[in-house]
């Protein structure tokens, strides 16, 4: 039976959650996560999908991305974890499903609750007690976003640019929504 046709619109912003087989580890290493991004990279580009925040976890992955063409994003996801699968396959001697089914991205996230996500995917590591801070996570988009450290995947969307026309305010300001949203226990 043929995958249900996803309704990606083009130019709309996705969550889009995967995780592993039977929520089974997908990253065990630094070398995992690197390849994983390395795929998404090639992919994002490949299908013309812009990712606006990423977080790799253990088990699962968030991202929020854009994209150009309806079949963009459903496209780079089937590259990407495809791809991963079969590295990760080989690095481990093993077969079989590495994800738990299709990747999830609920109907289109509006620009008010944009800035809300990408928080929520930062806190995602404090949540699930793998750093005390955002900043101790090695494998998100929050040092791109809350310090402007260099980052080869991440692309800033307008909602996030209007934040300030400076730099370092605008970074600075993302900081601050970020712990708010830590203080208040907020949950997307």
């Amino acid at each position: 039976m043929a995958d249900r046709k996803r309704n990606i619109e083009e130019h709309k912003l996705y969550h889009i959650t995967h995780r592993g087989d039977a929520h089974r580890p997908i990253f065990f290493t630094d070398e995992h996560r690197s390849q994983y991004l390395t795929y998404l990279r090639g992919a994002a580009v490949r299908y013309e999908c812009r990712i606006h925040g990423w977080v790799l976890m253990d088990n699962h992955i968030h991202l929020v991305g854009s994209t150009n063409h309806s079949e963009g994003i459903s496209r780079m996801m089937r590259l990407v974890q495809g791809s991963y699968g079969r590295f990760f396959n080989r690095s481990h001697h093993s077969e079989g499903k590495v994800w738990g089914g299709r990747f999830f991205s609920g109907p289109p996230l509006d620009e008010a609750h944009f800035l809300s996500c990408l928080a929520y995917m930062d806190l995602n590591p404090v949540r699930a007690r793998l750093c005390h801070k955002p900043d101790e996570w090695n494998w998100s988009s929050h040092r791109f976003l809350a310090y402007g450290e260099p980052d080869n995947l991440t692309e800033e969307h307008p909602v996030y640019l209007d934040l300030s026309s400076v730099s370092a305010r605008r970074r600075s300001l993302y900081r601050k929504f970020v712990e708010e949203t830590r203080q208040k226990g907020l949950d997307f």
